[in-house]
């Protein structure tokens, strides 16, 4: 073997092959062609299997093992082979041809040895065709991408040379036109003439997995614009309408549905958000943040050239499995249990701006969802039957839950009728208390005085007779329904009215008929020849009360009516009332995720953890790519404790070890003790949370990853 020392000289870690004209190797490998003859960039890049057999300076390429002839025959003279760092995958060739200035990408089949085989016998084939005093030692190089075509052109290039002021500068100037490549475009192949097979084919084979990228990152920014918001210790944002009004607030539905996204795919988190809110009420922060951990997972395996579509159902697997060791781990709860109740809904307001003020919602939230169902046989809880009324004034101290209806308009006044009304019989109508008017319109011209005053008393008579028949049914409260034809009821009607001891209570909303009539047992009238005693409500008392300037009407002691309870609430301004409102929503869902799903499950990010571990032993069982999706599944998931460390102003990584060795040793409740800054028991600290919300999130977040994966082109629609 002939050898030559280099300055200094280089060795391989092993020995190399002999330096003769009997270098032979063969076998199957994936193969790449980046640039054509002369350089020029090939238009069809995609990756092919193909039968390799190098004798000494030849390299012929077959279409398979049992192929007769090769498709290729490569000569290595003035060749060269190294490492494609630059590439995405690992242990990719690089072999660029000197004298035709080709370049393949070499992708051989089989263990890292087996590359390394190859490498060495490409490097001895190109070495050989030299003389024998020139050849030097093999070595481990490596060889970026380039292009042939373009340093061939900067060699024949001419300068001109620019002047600004006292500054001179040289630029060189190709001697040839200059093509504009559109990238992330599909560049779709005309066909040929007499239509060949190649016609309508994808060249750019590259672009699923650009959209793929897309997607992914559009909503990743999204999850990463509301991280900062979960967890008792996440901050709050600013959000301005388009209005000019401005909203404080860290849930994440109320975000979301006020930010402006223009990507579909981050559109796409927002639904996921609503999703959320719609079925459990509360985690609308938590399944974006773990929705946008798992796309990130699923980038990495992406990148490692998994399939999608194995790894969106993989994930959905993963999912289900989660909710599986979720059921199990949760412990089951009475609705008759209240002080399990209320811990649940105090962990839901811990993370409010109003959280100072969790044991005066809490209870309230409890109370208004046991009032209006039958804790023993119910699964579910209509929060229509929770009337919220908002009134600025006073302070969130104010709040209180009314059993019965509570209205947002007032008593009218002005005639001098009664603001309060014991035993009471109530009507609700739908028609005017004011004069006839003909349906088209008409005008009447009147010349005679005397017919004017007649038309006056008909007009007195015809309102006089109407609220005599009012009363006569017995009714001495009257809701009237707004119009926005002409006024409800005029000055006349009231005063006859205030005259005959009838309560007038005006402006009700339409679209409130329907509950208030259901609330209070009553049937709304829309004819006064059809108002009778059968049609009428009954309260034992409805009074007008007013607190810090805001007047409203409630009524209680209801009977023959549904379940109907009210909650009063107050702020100082109308940014702590919305966000205040908001706290109680998301407490009134968690009860409600109770009498869905009756189990509770600690909170602090322990049964993130407590999933992630049982999912990374559960992979060991799998085989396959499914394995390493299970335990991407399974990373992506500690997310959660790792942002309430974060937002916390702790160690995320020291937090979440400790965590996972607590874990490891068997203690399931062990979670993030935010008040604290340590891992603590937290189920003694009262930090729980419905099995409902986690759930949903889980399976929600996985669907959509799985809609994410499976998109692989974007079209504009006409």
């Amino acid at each position: 073997m002939a050898t030559t020392t280099d300055s200094p000289p280089q060795y391989s870690s092993s020995p190399p092959p002999s330096y003769s004209c009997t270098v032979y190797k063969q076998g199957i490998v994936r193969l790449k062609k980046e640039f054509g003859i002369g350089g020029t960039v090939e238009s069809n890049r995609s990756w092919r299997t193909v039968y390799f057999c190098l004798r000494g300076t030849i390299l012929n390429i077959y279409k398979n093992k049992n192929s007769k002839y090769p498709v290729d025959s490569i000569s290595m003279l003035k060749g060269n082979c190294g490492i494609a760092t630059d590439y995405k995958k690992d242990n990719v060739l690089r072999l660029r041809l000197g004298t035709t200035k080709e370049q393949y990408l070499i992708l051989p089949l089989g263990p890292l040895p087996e590359t390394i085989s190859w490498f060495e016998h490409l490097q001895s084939s190109a070495n050989i065709s030299t003389d024998i005093d020139k050849r030097r030692m093999p070595r481990i190089l490596t060889l970026s991408r380039g292009n042939s075509q373009l340093q061939e052109q900067l060699n024949h290039t001419r300068t001109i040379t620019l002047s600004v002021g006292k500054t001179q500068a040289v630029i060189p100037v190709l001697q040839c036109p200059i093509r504009r490549i559109k990238y992330k475009m599909a560049q779709v192949a005309k066909p040929a003439t007499g239509g060949g097979v190649n016609g309508g084919k994808f060249q750019d084979k590259e672009k699923p997995m650009e959209v793929r990228m897309s997607n992914i990152t559009a909503a990743k920014a999204v999850g990463d614009a509301i991280r900062t918001s979960l967890g008792p210790r996440g901050m709050d944002k600013m959000i301005q309408t388009g209005s000019g009004e401005v909203v404080i607030t860290n849930d994440g539905a109320t975000i979301l549905k006020h930010m402006a996204v223009l990507h579909p795919a981050a559109k796409m988190l927002v639904d996921l958000s609503a999703a959320q809110d719609v079925e459990a009420g509360d985690g609308t922060t938590s399944v974006v943040v773990l929705c946008s951990s798992l796309l990130s997972a699923a980038e990495k395996m992406l990148n490692k050239g998994i399939h999608p579509t194995t790894i969106a159902e993989s994930f959905q697997r993963a999912a289900t499995k989660s909710v599986e060791y979720l059921t199990e781990m949760a412990t089951p709860v009475d609705l008759k249990d209240r002080e399990s109740l209320l811990r649940a809904a105090s962990t839901s307001l811990n993370s409010k701006i109003v959280s100072q003020y969790s044991t005066l919602l809490a209870p309230i939230a409890v109370d208004a969802v046991t009032r209006v169902i039958d804790p023993a046989i119910a699964n579910n809880v209509n929060l229509n039957d929770i009337r919220v009324v908002k009134k600025v004034g006073g302070t969130i101290d104010d709040t209180e839950l009314v059993d019965g209806l509570v209205l947002n308009q007032t008593v009218v006044r002005t005639a001098g009728g009664p603001n309060r009304m014991e035993k009471a019989k109530i009507g609700l109508v739908q028609f005017q208390l004011s004069p006839p008017k003909p349906d088209m319109e008409n005008q009447i011209v009147v010349n005679d005085y005397r017919q004017m005053d007649k038309i006056l008393k008909e007009e007195r008579q015809y309102l006089l007779n109407m609220c005599k028949k009012i009363k006569k049914s017995g009714c001495n409260v009257l809701l009237i329904q707004k119009s926005i034809l002409r006024d409800a009821v005029n000055d006349l009607a009231l005063h006859f009215l205030a005259k005959l001891k009838i309560m007038v209570v005006k402006d009700i909303e339409r679209d409130e008929v329907e509950f208030i009539a259901k609330s209070l047992g009553c049937k709304p009238v829309a004819d006064i020849e059809s108002f009778t005693d059968d049609k009428l409500g009954y309260a034992d008392l409805i009074e007008e009360s007013e607190n810090a300037g805001a007047r409203i009407v409630k009524v209680t002691g209801m009977k023959h009516a549904g379940k109907t309870v009210s909650v009063i609430c107050r702020g100082a301004n109308s940014l702590v009332l919305e966000e205040s409102h908001r706290s109680l929503h998301d407490a009134l869902c968690v009860v409600r995720c109770l009498v869905k799903k009756k189990f509770l499950i600690a909170g602090g990010g322990a049964p993130e953890i407590e999933i992630s571990q049982k999912l990374m032993d559960h992979a060991k069982t799998l085989t396959g790519m499914e394995q390493y999706c299970f335990q991407a599944f399974a990373e992506a998931l500690e997310i959660i404790p790792t942002t309430l460390a974060e937002n916390a102003g702790l160690n995320p990584i020291a937090i979440v070890t400790e965590l996972r060795n607590k874990h490891a040793l068997g203690e399931k409740t062990a979670g993030i003790n935010v008040k604290k800054g340590t891992i603590t028991n937290i189920l003694d600290e009262n930090v729980i949370q419905p099995l409902l919300v986690t759930s949903s999130a889980l399976e929600l977040s996985a669907e959509t990853v799985k809609m994410i994966m499976k998109i692989d082109d974007l079209v504009q629609s006409r």
